[in-house]
This record gives structure tokens, sequence and C-alpha cells, in this order.
């Protein structure tokens, strides 16, 4: 029979040994991931990293109206960049009913990023575009619900 200071030599010497073997698997994973580091054929399969700037915004955007569809009010957002603004009433939300006439034009008095608050008067129930026109381009169309 082995006395407890045997045992603990045997368990102690035993740790020791899985230590040595773990150790060895770690430097041999290290010398595994540099070898891969270094070999130009790895970079195909290397994640593709990139830089970006980002700039401002530089084209018009017309937004959806919000809530739609809508009972008596809703909003619309627009961009005007400073670059493309007339200042001279070409720049404009135009309102359209189901046959394509005109209902309504917001003239935009100011570049840079703005609300449209519709609100229903006399309106029958049913769907209605709206086009933004920047220097007389077309530059988006929306349409927007309508229900009572």
């Amino acid at each position: 029979m082995r006395c407890p200071l045997q045992e603990l030599n045997a368990k102690n010497e035993d740790l020791e040994k899985t230590v040595e073997e773990l150790m060895n698997r770690l430097n041999d994973l290290d010398r595994n991931s540099n070898s891969l580091q270094d070999n130009p054929e790895n970079e195909k399969r290397a994640v593709q990293k990139q830089s970006i700037v980002l700039t401002g915004i530089d084209d018009p955007y017309l937004g959806q109206n919000v809530p739609n569809p809508f009972v008596d009010e809703t909003r619309i957002d627009y961009y005007i960049p400073e670059s493309l603004f007339c200042g001279n009433e070409s720049c404009r939300i135009t309102f359209y009913d189901r046959l394509g006439r005109i209902i309504y034009e917001s003239a935009i008095s100011a570049s840079g990023y703005g609300t449209i608050n519709v609100s229903t008067k006399n309106l029958a129930e049913g769907v209605y575009t709206y086009t933004l026109l920047v220097k007389g381009k077309v530059i988006e169309t929306k349409n927007m619900v309508f229900q009572k």
C-alpha cells in the first residue's frame, strides 16, 4: 500500500506531464498561426478589410409619409442639398389626386432637412401621390393613402 505522500507525488507528476503536453500543444498552435499569417496564399481566404469615409448627403431625398395610411394628418420628410437648392421656388413638393391633377404645391424655402405636415380638409378617401421636384426635375414620387 502506498502512503499518502507517495500518492500526492504520483498525482503531482501526472499533472506536470499534462501541463507539459498542453504547453507543447499551445506552442504548436502558435507556430501554426504565425505560419498561416505569413503565407500569401492565405490572404485569399482572409477576411477582407475596408476603410471608408462617410461624407454628407449629396442627393435630394423624399421620405414616405408617416403614418401611412393616415386619417387626419401625416408627415413627410425631405432633404435638399445646398448645392442643388434653387431659392427661386423651383424646389417644391407637388400633391396629385388619383387622376393626376395637381391639388397642392408646396415651395421649399431653404436647403437642408425639412418636414411638411399634411392635414386634410374636404378630401375624398383614396390614394394620392406626391413628388419632389428640384430645378424642375422629378426626384421621386411616393403614394399616400387617406382614410376617413
